[in-house]
């Protein structure tokens, strides 16, 4: 890889507290993902060096991000030096740092698990369903654009129409994701996946078409990986160490050599780590989205065709919502969910 070349994404695994204690993951009972938090000011100049290796966005992702109380002015410096920047809530913390997030963040999202309030709480292990929507309100309110992200697994599968239902009355997109493996979970199955597909068509809805396709062909093939891992995307974790090869999966923290990204980068490729990347043994039907999605963009077969359409999709649902938004589209009232 050419490190003048310009990259795709950084995940920025900012901590890996939680404060939920969602059955779809493991992060906040798992003592692999125990780590030491950096300071501000050190990822403030991790910021610098990523903007020099043109990276386009960022990814900053937890645990729950927003218990990284730096968090707020390390999105309005990236903003400011012009990247990209994604954020994903539980939206329990929001309400303290809106205002400092307030257009700063490209693309805000908030996690929930089913559009009725008892399923979402008991799948997520706490109270959230009320807070969740109060937070997207407070967003909306602010001039954001946000939109809900939903894991859809075995026991939420049946509440689709519901959640499009309860995104269409709060006026915002709501993407469905579907549930991966990686601690023991099952995958969502193949008629869950179909379930997700045929909701393609709603107006708030947005689905993946080239990750469910990539599910639904098996995963990572290791002869061929899809995973972009040290190419063009890059997982930091919270000590401003490199996660290898994922954070799922990770095998090994390794050091900042020098304190700097590039140089670790190119050892990496030296001693053969980044070669190694989706071809490991647990990388065979690996279906984590964050780290295939990249290569859907950049991979010119089926995938790209999918997601080239699928981006047209976002942009024309987003666009469309935002009008009707603005001049007062009429929307029924109340948030609980039903079928």
């Amino acid at each position: 890889m050419n490190t003048n070349d310009v990259k795709a994404l950084v995940h920025w695994y900012v901590t890996t507290r939680c404060n939920s204690r969602c059955k779809t993951c493991s992060i906040w009972c798992d003592d692999r993902y125990k780590s030491e938090e950096s300071s501000l000011e050190s990822r403030l100049g991790l910021l610098e060096q990523l903007k020099a290796m043109r990276f386009l966005s960022i990814d900053f992702t937890g645990g729950e991000p927003l218990l990284y109380p730096g968090l707020p002015k390390l999105i309005q410096a990236a903003k400011k030096m012009g990247f990209m920047t994604w954020l994903t809530t539980n939206s329990l913390l929001y309400p303290k740092y809106a205002e400092a997030l307030r257009g700063a963040v490209t693309q805000l999202s908030f996690s929930l698990d089913s559009p009725f309030p008892e399923r979402n709480d008991e799948i997520r292990g706490i109270p959230h369903f009320k807070k969740a929507i109060k937070a997207i309100k407070l967003a909306m309110s602010l001039g954001e654009i946000p939109m809900i992200k939903a894991t859809i697994s075995k026991e939420n599968v049946d509440d689709l129409q519901a959640f499009a239902n309860l995104a269409r009355k709060l006026g915002v997109l709501i993407e469905f994701n579907a549930e991966f493996a990686y601690f023991g979970n099952p995958a969502l199955d193949r008629p869950g996946i179909g379930k997700i597909q045929a909701m393609k068509g709603h107006p708030n809805v947005i689905i993946s078409k080239p990750h469910l396709q990539f599910m639904l062909d098996g995963g990572n093939n290791p002869r061929r990986p899809e995973c972009h891992i040290g190419q063009n995307m890059i997982v930091i974790a919270p000590d401003n160490s490199l996660y290898y090869p994922c954070m799922h999966l990770v095998q090994e923290h390794i050091p900042l050599k020098n304190g700097s990204i590039r140089e670790t980068m190119a050892q990496m490729r030296q001693d053969g780590h980044v070669e190694k990347v989706g071809r490991l043994p647990f990388c065979r039907r690996c279906t984590i989205p964050c780290y295939m999605e990249p290569a859907y963009t950049t991979n010119i077969d089926k995938y790209f065709v999918q997601w080239f359409a699928g981006r047209l999709d976002y942009v024309r649902k987003r666009l469309a919502l935002q009008v009707a938004n603005r001049f007062g589209a009429p929307r029924e009232k109340g948030t609980r969910g039903y079928r």
